[in-house]
């Protein structure tokens, strides 16, 4: 379908056809498309992470981490991770492996408890 397109597909059709075969589990076309994105982004890691994702929910061990070896040789970096709540207008923002910020798993519950209770002071 991309292919027939009167002008080049940008990459980010092509990610989006890649994220719809994670959707529907089509791990042939989805190393085909992740070929096509590599080598318009090499140093794009959304497509070696999707790819990644592809071969582990289809049980593939060996290839999902052979698709990140991949991505660590070249020297790719994935994004870090990033969450935000907004509470009164106020933006909260949470990074991952953010060392001022060492949450246990109910610590982000405790941190909107206590900011609640502040705004009912």
């Amino acid at each position: 379908m991309v292919m027939v397109v009167p002008c080049k597909p940008h990459v980010a059709a092509w990610m989006a056809l890649l994220g719809a075969c994670r959707i529907c589990g089509n791990v042939e076309m989805a190393e085909r498309i992740a070929k096509r994105i590599l080598e318009m982004e090499p140093n794009n890691a959304a497509g070696y992470v999707l790819l990644s994702n592809i071969y582990a929910a289809a049980g593939n061990r060996l290839l999902c981490e052979n698709v990140e070896r991949q991505r660590k040789e070249k020297g790719v970096k994935k994004q870090q991770g990033c969450t935000w709540i907004e509470m009164n207008n106020e933006v909260h923002t949470f990074v991952v492996g953010d060392a001022l910020l060492c949450f246990n798993e109910n610590s982000l519950y405790d941190f909107c408890r206590v900011r609640t209770f502040h705004l009912h002071d």
